[in-house]
């Protein structure tokens, strides 16, 4: 009889290693492919980094042509010149670029309007009476 008992927790033991196994290498496959696939997202994220500068490149160039272009007594730019047309699109390496360079001059910041009318609300709430 005795025999028969160990038989059978021997194999209780082999199939309960044989899962521990089984899920450890399942841990580790799991991992690695997330971490094959964050390096893969990282190399991807520094192409696009890198053609980001290559547009903001050109933005730079087109405004020094445009700023050693104007003649000495006209300090005015308008968005007919060439530095507010769009880039042409490109493509390389199966991305395409393209970017434009947009006059921010006219337009204002929310922001400070926003702390404006803050900084104005504190001032009336200690103006007004306290004891009311």
């Amino acid at each position: 009889m005795r025999r028969k008992i160990n038989k059978g927790s021997i194999l209780v033991t082999a199939l309960a290693v044989m899962a521990l196994t089984a899920g450890i290498s399942t841990s580790l496959l799991m991992r690695q492919s997330i971490e094959i696939k964050k390096t893969e997202l990282m190399l991807i994220q520094d192409k696009l980094f890198s053609y980001a500068q290559g547009v903001e490149a050109w933005g730079i160039g087109e405004l020094l042509k445009a700023a050693s272009s104007h003649p000495k007594n006209q300090q005015a730019d308008d968005l007919t010149q060439d530095w507010a047309k769009p880039y042409q699109p490109r493509e390389i390496d199966g991305v395409t670029l393209t970017g434009r360079i947009i006059d921010l001059q006219g337009f204002f910041n929310v922001n400070t309007k926003l702390m404006a009318l803050r900084n104005l609300y504190i001032l009336r709430s200690r103006m007004l009476p306290r004891n009311i």
